[in-house]
């Protein structure tokens, strides 16, 4: 599902007293278009107001039209059917650097190097931001660009067990947003690799 605020402008404010009201009259094209709120309504001194516009399909195009109401209407023109494009966003992918796991649910004992890849070069940049729990060390923000449609992320614990979530968001209407990823922290093991060739070596002779 997809949500953009489509704004509604007027070249001049509506006279003292008066009021404007603005209101969807067709959609053409077929796309399922869903306003909010229904109409708006423009009193002295606003010259900016934005209906938000909802649609659960990936791409289309369609016409919407608007009709005008209110002790203001005559002295404004309705703009001319507005076209709306929707098209498919672009995918944000997350992936560990090492050891095979679910990228939804991945265990670390110290530190893990996550891959986040872009589905299509942005136009300008796209700044993902991560929020982290008291248990993992602060991300900075990861920024991509037109030059750098994959970074990656070092995710470190600082506690030695328990569970976190990294929590993602971007302001974007192009790209979906990343689902969270459940961390399990474990306590990292202590291991020699030859212990008896390290507790025996030297001279251990009693005098």
């Amino acid at each position: 599902e997809t949500s953009l605020p489509i704004r509604v402008g007027l070249a001049t404010s509506v006279p003292v007293g008066w009021e404007l009201t603005v209101t969807l009259l067709s959609i053409s094209g077929g796309l399922p278009l869903v306003f909010a709120p229904s109409s708006l309504v423009f009193m002295s001194g606003t010259t900016s107001l934005s209906f938000t516009v909802t649609t659960n399909t990936t791409s289309g195009i369609s016409a919407v039209e608007f009709a005008l109401s209110g002790s203001a209407m005559h002295a404004y023109s309705p703009p001319a059917a507005a076209p709306i494009t929707v098209a498919a966003r672009g995918q944000i992918t997350a992936t560990w650097q090492t050891a095979a796991a679910d990228s939804t649910s991945v265990v670390v004992t110290q530190s893990r190097v996550l891959i986040l890849s872009l589905s299509s070069i942005p136009s300008g940049s796209l700044t993902l931001s991560v929020n982290t729990p008291s248990t993992i060390q602060t991300i900075p923000d990861v920024v991509f660009t037109s030059t750098a449609s994959q970074q990656q992320i070092t995710v470190t614990a600082l506690t030695i067990d328990g569970p976190a979530t990294l929590i993602f968001s971007h302001t974007s209407s192009a790209y979906e947003e990343l689902p969270p990823i459940t961390l399990t922290v474990v306590k990292a093991t202590v291991s020699f690799s030859s212990l008896s060739t390290f507790l025996f070596m030297g001279d251990v002779s009693t005098p």
